[in-house]
């Protein structure tokens, strides 16, 4: 049973949550005010919101009929071992976690934390429930880039600093992108389901041309953000040259892929979040 909740929990797209904390954290590590108890309670946060989402969108898409045995996707648990009443519960209880153990960072970080935190938790919640779910009206590209992008690492940095600055909405914005570029991959991949279901994704409204070609800008314009937030150098050309060729690999794999070859392209494209990730650290810090 606990194996069915892990694969439910989807936990190789948490790097999308995890990458942005780290990098904010990254970047305070310097304050004199930075608190490890602060950065265990962000992390603890972000990954309850999360699953917590995806274990909604599990429930709401099976509800939905989004999600039939005939999905060419990840099998969704509520489909197959896990009661759906129960994937729902599991939601709820991880959205009050999350609240739960934010308190200390609200009375830490005050109103804006606050917001941040209820807008997380509002927009998991109705990122696939809901008549106006963000999911199927095509607005689920945004919310990935503000909340796993330029929010999450202004928060977390504000959060050890008390204090921000504009370049952590760029380099935010950058890790919002390619977070948002695994969902291009989902959606296009489920063109056929979602039409099915009335999921008016992006992909579905537009077509794959168009989300390739939303994919490869998801891909480069990080890039160019990195190369023009850092100093030239000898490595961080050979940096940013292996991020070129890196995801020049995944748009050459995205363009001719099948919807079954697009399954296996999204832990490459979570492994290059964390390579960009890595580098950025290395690069900004």
């Amino acid at each position: 049973m606990v194996s069915y909740w892990l694969l439910a929990a989807r936990v190789k797209t948490l790097p999308v949550s995890l990458c942005p904390v780290i990098l904010g954290l990254a970047l305070s590590l310097s304050s004199p005010s930075y608190s490890n108890t602060i950065s265990v309670l962000i992390v603890a946060c972000v990954l309850c919101i999360q699953i917590g989402t995806n274990y909604a969108n599990d429930y709401y898409d099976y509800k939905k009929g989004a999600d039939r045995q005939d999905r060419i996707g990840p099998q969704r648990m509520s489909h197959s071992f896990i009661a759906p009443i129960h994937m729902m519960y599991g939601a709820y209880i991880l959205f009050a976690l999350a609240f739960v153990l934010g308190i200390p960072l609200i009375l830490h970080g005050g109103l804006p934390i606050l917001s941040i935190g209820i807008l997380a938790i509002f927009f998991g919640l109705i990122y696939t429930a809901g008549p106006f779910a963000l999911a199927y009206m095509g607005g689920a590209e945004i919310v990935s880039y503000l909340f796993f992008g330029p929010i999450s690492v202004l928060g977390t940095y504000y959060l050890q600093t008390g204090t921000w600055y504009w370049e952590l909405i760029m380099i935010g914005s950058a890790l919002g992108l390619i977070s948002s570029a695994l969902l291009v991959i989902n959606n296009t991949r489920d063109i056929t389901s979602d039409k099915r279901a009335n999921k008016r994704t992006l992909a579905v409204r537009y077509g794959r041309t168009f989300s390739y070609i939303e994919y490869i800008l998801m891909l480069y314009t990080p890039i160019i953000i990195l190369d023009y937030l850092t100093d030239d150098s000898t490595y961080q050309m050979i940096l940013i040259i292996t991020l070129v060729m890196l995801a020049l690999q995944l748009s050459r794999r995205f363009g001719k892929a099948s919807p079954e070859d697009l399954n296996r392209l999204l832990p490459l494209t979570s492994a290059y979040l964390i390579v960009f990730s890595i580098i950025s650290v290395y690069l900004l810090v």
